[in-house]
């Protein structure tokens, strides 16, 4: 079996794409409704600093110790992805940021692509108080949606296959791009995202809150700095890239068929793993990922599927 794998334009984005990105897109990411504070919260000043990064003596970006954590959703706004449950979800992650803004990040969310139901959902977006959320909805240009997935500290999958059989595409460009996910769970999706390998598998919005707060519970800057679940800084590569157990890989297959009690004792196992690696979760499901990209597209093609038409 061939599963597909992003293209080699997916990657992590270097710091001073992402200051020239940013810079481009803050007029329009600062005009969106809601999110007050975390602009109030991460100042830009034009040319010299953007959400994400800040130019150093020399003029060169760095990423800034303030900035926001970035979850990132791609969509086509049909019925087949129902939004509301990252929006009921945020709903959560904003009642525990505010409740306890030294421990969890104001929060970036970003939404790409159009569809019918687009305007649906902004209207209800604008409708919501999430001072310590910005949800933005952007349509880019073909070269800077890559750039954009690039600096994705989350990436969040509503895909569910209306067939049972086909697997969401835009977590393949999440993971191309270094970016660990969280997807709502389907029968096959275990071919795809292996729950506390390279993502974590949610079957409600609930569920869904509750990872994204375990995940960035301590983000770097915060006074719970180094706490399980903080973000990508500091720490080494989780396992030292080692292999998933038989016994890891047989539930990574099935998590989207177990019940949530099973999914966050599998979550809590592999947090306790990351601290045993002077790590965090978010940087275990990293490097799951960073193994997941040690195969691009190009060899996976020419060893599995190119001698199959040659043959033919």
């Amino acid at each position: 079996m061939l599963h597909d794998k992003a293209p080699s334009f997916f990657r992590r984005t270097g710091e001073a794409e992402r200051h020239d990105l940013f810079g481009r897109l803050h007029a329009e990411l600062a005009a969106g409704p809601g999110g007050g504070e975390l602009f109030d919260a991460v100042p830009v000043e034009t040319g010299a600093s953007t959400l994400l990064t800040r130019l150093d003596g020399r003029g060169r970006a760095a990423a800034r110790p303030d900035r926001p954590a970035v979850l990132l959703s791609s969509t086509s706004w049909t019925p087949d992805e129902d939004f509301s449950i990252l929006l009921d979800a945020l709903v959560a992650v904003n009642a525990a940021a505010e409740a306890e803004p030294t421990r969890f990040p104001p929060f970036l969310v970003l939404v790409t692509g159009k569809g019918p139901l687009k305007a649906h959902y902004e209207r209800r977006i604008a409708a919501l108080r999430l001072p310590h959320v910005a949800v933005r909805t952007l349509w880019l240009e073909a070269a800077d949606y890559p750039r954009i997935v690039g600096c994705a500290d989350l990436g969040v999958s509503l895909h569910v296959s209306t067939s049972g059989l086909d697997l969401p595409m835009k977590v393949v460009d999440m993971f191309g791009a270094g970016a660990p996910v969280c997807a709502v769970g389907f029968p096959c999706l275990g071919e795809l995202v292996r729950h506390g390998d390279t993502g974590l598998v949610f079957g409600s919005a609930a569920e869904l809150a509750e990872q994204v707060l375990g995940l960035f519970d301590g983000w770097p800057g915060k006074s719970g700095a180094g706490r399980r679940g903080a973000g990508r800084g500091g720490g080494t590569d989780a396992r030292d890239m080692e292999a998933l157990t038989a016994e890891e890989a047989d539930f990574a297959v099935g998590a989207s068929n177990c019940t949530r009690e099973q999914r966050a004792e599998a979550t809590r196992a592999a947090a306790a793993d990351a601290t045993r690696h002077g790590s965090t979760l978010l940087q275990l499901l990293a490097a799951g990922v960073a193994r997941a990209r040690e195969e691009d597209w190009a060899v996976n093609w020419t060893r599995d599927a190119r001698p199959a038409f040659l043959r033919v």
